[in-house]
């Protein structure tokens, strides 16, 4: 499965142009400091409508997809709370 995706993106990121311009990364605790409509704004998203397929698209090549890294010895809820716990410090 991770191969797939890992040559899904490299086709995603053969489309675009190295010079696109792209929504610039918000961390966590950013984010959280600020109220939503600026969020929105940042991320150039719209919270009715959401992203279009071709910007999902282009924000994953670009950024890749949203998973944890999770090793076998390291259960998933672990991995969850030690980023929450992270993020709010």
């Amino acid at each position: 499965m991770l191969k797939k995706r890992e040559l899904l993106l490299s086709e995603e990121r053969q489309q675009f142009s190295e010079d696109e311009t792209m929504v610039p990364v918000l961390t966590s605790r950013k984010a959280s400091e600020l109220p939503v409509n600026e969020v929105v704004c940042v991320l150039q998203a719209d919270l009715q409508l959401g992203l279009t397929q071709g910007e999902v698209s282009r924000r994953r090549a670009y950024h890749g997809w949203n998973e944890f890294d999770i090793s076998e010895d390291e259960p998933l809820w672990k991995k969850y709370i030690s980023q929450v716990t992270r993020a709010s410090r």
